[in-house]
């Protein structure tokens, strides 16, 4: 690849790189401490018919915010001396060189899907597929602030700010915008269709471990061999992962992460032990819209829920901000407040509702989008 990028040169490039767009590259996608690295663990034993895996060496080590060698050949200067329109530009020509390869790339990400000084940050005619693996907030916050070195309380407020990033153009890194959880899922169920891609939840393939990774496996056109992915889950088992870890360590774990291991407990609902009910309480206020969407509101907070959706749909009307599809929602909660007032509803206005709505709260309030994939 290095003898690809050898001979571009940034300032001779067009706005997209002057490189024939091939549809090669694979994202697999997820906010952080959600089952990235289980899944494509899972691939890359799956891909070499492997027994055992090993967690430092794996298909996927192309990761996108850490690519120095490529960025600095297109852009013919060191990294820490781009500038944002170079980082913007230099990131489309790295996955245009990416899918240059002679085979497909499974390429990890963490990144949101944004448009940044003109570019988007995933370039649409090189991405043959995408996988979103996708977790309950309450699960990933733990593991969040444990993978950060903060607290749970810090974490609640990272996983909510729209503008986190990670990578260090100091280290030689370029920017890479993950944002909050709620936008980070926003960004993906926006452009699923353009980027082909395919949501996965974790607690699925906790649950339904040969189903789900059986899906995946169709949808980035592998053959499914039944035995075969029995034998990859097998290896990836996650008490073999963590011995794994205890052993040797892992790559990936942060400086700031002080736990024993990276793997901690890769359970479903460990967060009920881990979080207080004012923990819980704050997650679904700032993530109440895409965890109802995604069906990660728990049974037992759905009190709790109704009054953080009232409120926030009552503020934005307050604003002045059409709710969009949810009016039939907030007319529902209204009634069983016993407030009379109804908003109108109708099936144009909601369509218009929608995407005004979308356009006003980029800053404020939550999105009005109530849809699955698809």
């Amino acid at each position: 690849m290095n003898q690809l990028s050898s001979n571009l040169d940034l300032d001779t490039l067009p706005p997209f790189p002057d490189l024939p767009a091939r549809k090669q590259n694979i994202w697999l996608a997820s906010y952080p401490k959600s089952g990235n690295t289980w899944m494509r663990l899972f691939l890359s034993a799956y891909m070499s018919a492997s027994t055992q895996a090993d967690i430092n060496k794996d298909l996927a080590d192309n990761h996108q915010c850490n690519p120095s060698a490529f960025a600095e050949a297109i852009a013919k200067k060191p990294v820490d001396q781009f500038s944002d329109i170079e980082i913007a530009r230099v990131r489309t020509g790295i996955q245009r060189l990416y899918a240059r390869s002679a085979q497909k790339l499974i390429i990890k990400t963490h990144g949101a899907v944004a448009r940044f000084r003109g570019y988007e940050t995933f370039d649409v005619d090189s991405t043959f597929a995408s996988i979103l693996v996708i977790r309950n907030p309450l699960a990933v916050l733990p593991s969040f602030a444990k993978h950060m070195g903060v607290s749970v309380d810090d974490a609640i407020i990272h996983m909510a700010d729209r503008n986190t990033k990670v990578g260090d153009q100091r280290q030689g890194q370029l920017p890479v915008l993950i944002s909050s959880w709620t936008d980070f899922h926003r960004s993906w169920i926006g452009r699923a269709r353009a980027l082909n891609a395919m949501p996965i939840k974790y607690e699925d393939m906790k649950q339904s471990p040969e189903q789900s990774f059986s899906r995946v496996l169709a949808h980035i056109r592998l053959p499914v061999e039944p035995q075969r992915v029995r034998q990859a889950i097998e290896a990836t088992n996650f008490d073999t992962l963590k011995a794994q870890d205890l052993k040797t360590g892992f790559k990936e774990r942060t400086r700031a992460n002080k736990s024993e291991v990276f793997f901690r407990s890769g359970q479903i609902d460990s967060w009920r032990k881990e979080l207080t009910e004012e923990q819980v309480v704050a997650t679904i206020r700032n993530h109440w819209d895409v965890m109802e969407q995604l069906d990660y509101i728990p049974a037992d907070y759905q009190d709790a829920f109704e009054d953080i959706k009232f409120e926030a749909l009552e503020g934005m009307v307050t604003q002045g901000i059409d709710v969009g599809i949810y009016a039939q929602d907030l007319n529902a909660l209204r009634k069983k407040r016993g407030i009379k007032t109804q908003l109108a509803v109708n099936s144009a206005k909601r369509a218009v509702g929608n995407r005004e709505a979308k356009k006003k709260q980029k800053l404020k309030g939550r999105p009005a989008a109530k849809k699955t994939f698809g």
